[in-house]
């Protein structure tokens, strides 16, 4: 991934992020190979370390406090509010990095997309229907969806499973 050019959005946000996502990031770069997360260490303070989402982070422990982890930057790595609901919450360290580095975005701000067409294909939809994909048939589904606001966050987005219906009914 390439962090010569950058928005206007991520330059502002680099500049305001947070100390404890500057120390994590300072902390694990030297230790993780770039290619085993979703952004690059360039964009690694304001992206999700799993999905590569430019989207506000939050500050989650590897190992849960519950489970004795701690608030030290060797502990803590920033994810948006969907990955962490989905991290793993294990004593073992490593099983988070396995987790990451197994189901990570490989381009920024697509791995939701790319996790709803996995999700439709395992709905039967077959190569010749997303061959079919008609993006005009978006505008005709207007009103037949709605977003979800999250449960802790109250952040309003599509859910994986309404985008792969989407993707099914722009394929028909």
């Amino acid at each position: 991934m390439i962090c010569d050019i950058e928005s206007a959005s991520v330059t502002r946000r680099k500049k305001k992020a947070k100390q404890w996502v500057k120390d994590s990031v300072s902390f694990w770069q030297p230790l993780v190979d770039e290619q085993d997360i979703g952004c690059d260490w360039c964009d690694a303070a304001v992206r999700c370390w799993r999905c590569g989402h430019l989207r506000g982070c939050q500050q989650c422990h590897i190992v849960p406090r519950s489970l004795g982890g701690s608030d030290d930057p060797s502990n803590i790595i920033p994810l948006c509010a969907d990955c962490h609901d989905e991290m793993p919450n294990v004593i073992d360290p490593s099983v988070v990095w396995e987790w990451i580095k197994n189901d990570h975005g490989d381009m920024h701000d697509t791995y939701w997309t790319f996790r709803a067409f996995a999700a439709a294909r395992e709905q039967g939809m077959t190569d010749e229907e997303f061959a079919k994909f008609d993006a005009k048939k978006l505008h005709g589904l207007e009103g037949a969806y709605s977003l979800h606001f999250g449960q802790l966050t109250g952040r309003a987005r599509m859910t994986t499973s309404t985008l792969a219906w989407v993707i099914r009914k722009c394929c028909k």
